[in-house]
């Protein structure tokens, strides 16, 4: 997804589907918390995803995988639940173009697969 509101700071630069509230920066339907580190420009929408954002900074990952024997921690339990496909059969990331059956454990897999399906002549 790209925002294309006039004067966006985001340049065109895609974002993904679950970050569409992003519509809000331009809207001024809910009020922003400041960027929490000097020198920042992010601002966030909600204290959840402000507190994720400052794990960027902080380097903070508490959520420990859940299998035996994998020492991966995320900062955030979305990302390690994408990361636990990895220890399964469960491949939940589908490619919905017609006559392809390819299936992914990480949405980046599926992600980096339909570029092949993107390419032009």
């Amino acid at each position: 997804h790209i925002c294309f509101w006039e004067d966006c700071p985001r340049e065109a630069k895609p974002f993904a589907k679950y970050k569409l509230n992003h519509i809000r920066v331009h809207t001024g339907r809910e009020a922003l918390s400041p960027a929490p580190f000097p020198g920042l420009r992010a601002r966030s929408h909600s204290y959840r995803n402000l507190k994720i954002h400052k794990r960027t900074h902080t380097g903070e990952k508490p959520f420990k995988c859940e299998f035996d024997g994998c020492d991966r921690k995320f900062a955030n339990s979305s990302d390690r639940k994408k990361h636990s496909h990895v220890h399964t059969s469960d491949k939940p990331y589908y490619c919905k173009i017609r006559g392809c059956d390819k299936s992914y454990t990480h949405p980046s897999s599926l992600r980096k697969h339909m570029k092949i399906h993107c390419k032009s002549p």
